[in-house]
């Protein structure tokens, strides 16, 4: 795995946020500022982000399936390792009382935003969805928001990191 690298510039005595510009192997990169801070994005590319769309909503339905006991931490564990795994190792079974239940769910409004990438290997994205489940004696949606990390360890890309947003 090839983490992003990180390299840090001082510049003290300015007044006033000046110009810049980030190049990166003839790229010009994208960046982004925050409280005086610079964060130079690596570039990225169309086929990049399909790719990771597709990847963060698979793990948003394995995720959502596991919670209403309708898939396996086994099969959401897959998608996953480091932070990631180990968060979803330790959520709690709320949805035991589901055991035997006939109910029906659906993903509703799925989408992605806020693609960033940090090397070949490491890029982050948003991923959100309303989880509606029909427990026959009444209705619930589940709003839910999350940003996953992924890494791609021997051609595949895990679940390193994730953030409920």
């Amino acid at each position: 795995m090839t983490t992003p690298t990180e390299e840090v510039y001082t510049v003290t005595g300015l007044n006033l946020m000046p110009e810049l510009t980030v190049n990166y192997e003839g790229y010009e990169l994208e960046y982004e500022t925050n409280d005086n801070n610079l964060t130079a994005l690596y570039p990225s590319v169309d086929s990049m982000y399909e790719t990771a769309s597709a990847n963060a909503m698979e793990v948003l339905e394995c995720y959502g399936k596991y919670i209403i006991n309708r898939g396996s931490l086994e099969t959401l564990s897959s998608h996953m390792l480091g932070k990631a795994k180990t968060y979803v190792a330790n959520i709690p079974a709320v949805w035991a009382f589901l055991v035997g239940k006939k109910f029906s769910y659906e993903f509703r409004d799925m989408a992605t935003s806020n693609f960033r990438v940090y090397s070949s290997d490491c890029y982050s994205i948003d991923v959100s969805c309303v989880l509606y489940v029909n427990w026959g004696d009444g209705e619930k949606s589940y709003d839910t928001n999350y940003r996953y990390t992924f890494v791609n360890v021997n051609g595949s890309w895990k679940v390193a990191d994730l953030s409920v947003l």
